[in-house]
């Protein structure tokens, strides 16, 4: 019998949020015993550190702008595009180099410019076949910028396959962690105020930033000023698998950023109890419950954002996080993620 091919195209392989969903995509389809390959356009992060990952999972990755020579030679059952400008810019002539296939766009979250990935799908919308975007909220953001609602399916993304097994892990302090790219987005600067309004609340705590990025310059600088360099700790980027060391060690998981779409690492913290103290944008409500959320600049951010990281470190919130926890072994689980991807993609 002829093996389907499922076809991811991507920018790069960075295996950032974005990226990571794509590679669970293509991780499900191979256990299902289709063919995998890949579409990486943007040529400049070809080197990342990161690319094994899809290594390790596709058949086949081919690297260039133009996707319509792969696609002739490939002809996938399903292609799904996730984030690859040059991917939206030539629906056009994927769908004519690839007459049969399922031409999907999985959307993120609401960007500016250059990635305005919502125009491109209201330009080729007769060329797509669907869109997945990962919230409720986002489809209905998608419907204001005039795309057909019947096009677009939500389906809410998972952490863990399953839940790992945490080793009893204990510090000599406090840790808090923040699993996030040192990006202005992510606000890793505003760490620094919530970890000095901490301490004027007379707390100790290690904050921990898992992640790197651009902003690690001032984001030292400003724990310098605030004199609480001996709070921060910077690890560097890690991979997936490492995660849940971090989170075994941790008391709560702190991201005080100014737009998502649903956090990968909510998810994960959640499964793992770990209760949280995260900016109220995008579609995080409808994940996480009102209790862990701080609504953005508001008045005293900074100490909202400390009172509630006092309440998770003394388990004042314990109750929340069984309660979250079990939410996302349900409704929120691997397996209901599956369930509804396969449905869509056959």
């Amino acid at each position: 019998m002829h093996t389907k091919t499922f076809c991811l195209a991507v920018p790069w392989m960075a295996l950032g949020g974005a990226d990571r969903c794509g590679l669970d995509l293509l991780k499900l389809y191979s256990r299902r015993g289709w063919r995998t390959i890949v579409i990486a356009s943007s040529h400049n992060e070809y080197r990342h550190r990161k690319r094994t990952e899809f290594e390790s999972v596709a058949d086949k990755i081919y690297y260039g702008k133009d996707a319509a020579p792969f696609l002739c030679r490939e002809r996938p059952a399903v292609i799904v595009i996730n984030n690859s400008h040059e991917a939206y810019l030539q629906i056009d002539a994927i769908r004519q180099a690839s007459p049969q296939s399922h031409i999907s766009c999985l959307i993120h979250m609401i960007l500016p410019a250059p990635w305005d990935f919502e125009s491109s799908i209201k330009r080729f919308e007769p060329f797509i076949d669907s869109v997945v975007t990962i919230s409720r909220r986002l489809k209905d953001e998608l419907v204001t910028f005039g795309i057909d609602a019947n096009l677009i399916t939500p389906i809410h993304w998972f952490g863990f396959e399953s839940v790992p097994v945490l080793e009893n892990v204990t510090t000599n302090r406090p840790v808090i962690v923040c699993p996030f790219r040192l990006h202005k987005q992510k606000r890793p600067e505003f760490v620094i105020d919530i970890a000095a309004a901490f301490r004027r609340l007379g707390g100790d705590a290690l904050f921990k930033f898992v992640g790197d990025g651009a902003e690690e310059r001032n984001v030292r600088r400003r724990a310098g000023r605030f004199g609480v360099e001996e709070m921060i700790e910077f690890c560097g980027c890690q991979d997936f698998a490492d995660m849940p060391r971090y989170y075994a060690e941790a008391k709560a998981l702190l991201c005080p950023s100014i737009d998502e779409g649903i956090p990968l690492a909510y998810f994960e913290a959640m499964q793992c109890s770990l209760p949280l103290a995260v900016s109220n944008v995008g579609a995080v409500a409808e994940l996480v419950p009102a209790f862990y959320l701080i609504d953005l600049r508001c008045e005293r951010e900074e100490m909202k954002y400390a009172r509630l990281l006092q309440n998770h470190l003394q388990s004042r919130s314990s109750h929340v996080s069984e309660i979250v926890r079990k939410r996302v072994a349900g409704e929120f689980s691997h397996k209901v993620w599956a369930r509804r991807i396969s449905g869509l993609y056959r």
